[in-house]
């Protein structure tokens, strides 16, 4: 029973050490796991800030590298859409979208300045032709002047022969007149001497 009993003994010392170790096991998992969990969530806590970190620094990079540029050319087309076609087009040697619009805006503003163009030598012709005309108006007034003065002197001189060839048939007719009484009394008077002379 001695033997038993130390073999109990024996048995209980070697199961509170297997107890003693699986307790310090355990708990050193637990600290173990504890610490891994630990470290995970500072790892994830270090990993969302970094992409934090990493969205902001794209949202900011987008901002300044292509968010600004967009607006800037967005400026411009807005400033040739109303007629100013002495702004200055930016990035217009860049390879990307931006600047495939910045070259497009360089496009419509050369358009831009050919209209501009075509309707300064429009206004030009239009001014020209409107001199020419005026220019011929008065061209074509002062010779129907002068052909009216002419005319008008033409009947003038006409008008003062015809007055002037009017006074001489009067005067003729006067004279005609005067001779016609003259002969009529000279008829008379040798009428007379005749029946005088005849009997």
């Amino acid at each position: 029973a001695d033997y038993v009993g130390a073999a109990e003994a024996a048995a209980q010392q070697l199961l509170d050490q297997v107890i003693a170790v699986s307790t310090q096991l355990s708990d050193q998992a637990t600290r173990d796991a504890a610490a891994a969990v630990a470290a995970a969530n500072r790892i994830r806590i270090v990993v969302g800030l970094a992409v934090t970190l990493l969205l902001v620094g794209t949202a900011i990079f987008a901002s300044l590298a292509i968010g600004r540029p967009i607006r800037k050319v967005g400026e411009v087309l807005m400033r040739l859409a109303n007629g100013n076609t002495s702004v200055e087009i930016p990035y217009t040697d860049r390879s990307d979208e931006i600047g495939d619009t910045a070259r497009v805006a360089g496009i419509f503003k050369e358009n831009l300045l050919r209209i501009e163009t075509i309707e300064t030598e429009q206004k030009r012709a239009e001014e020209r032709q409107i001199a020419e005309r005026k220019t011929e108006m008065l061209r074509l007034a002062d010779t129907f002047e002068a052909t009216i003065g002419e005319i008008v002197n033409a009947v003038s001189s006409t008008s003062a022969q015809l007055e002037s060839a009017a006074s001489t048939l009067t005067q003729t007719a006067e004279t005609t007149q005067q001779l016609t009484l003259v002969v009529a009394s000279a008829a008379e008077q040798k009428a007379s001497i005749l029946a005088i002379a005849a009997p």
